[in-house]
């Protein structure tokens, strides 16, 4: 799993898999999510178990939806 403290390492660009973990930017706000591709949208799924699925609407995609990369590791320091 990504911890806080983690260093997110992406592959900048928007291609993404069904499935991917990615960093999203909706409405200017960045986050980290599972992101599969809908007829009428995107879903974006959290790992944790605490946050609901978060629906983007085809409308919201075209306007203020963007794929920032795709996850490709992590880097965790221990103290």
């Amino acid at each position: 799993g990504i911890f806080d403290g983690d260093i997110a390492v992406l592959q900048q660009g928007s291609d993404f898999t069904d499935g991917d973990i990615a960093a999203v930017i909706v409405d200017e706000e960045a986050t980290l999510k599972r992101v599969f591709r809908l007829e009428d949208g995107v879903r974006l799924h959290a790992e944790n178990p605490s946050y609901p699925d978060r629906l983007i609407s085809r409308e919201q995609v075209e306007h203020s939806f963007r794929i920032a990369g795709v996850l490709v590791g992590t880097i965790r320091h221990f103290t």
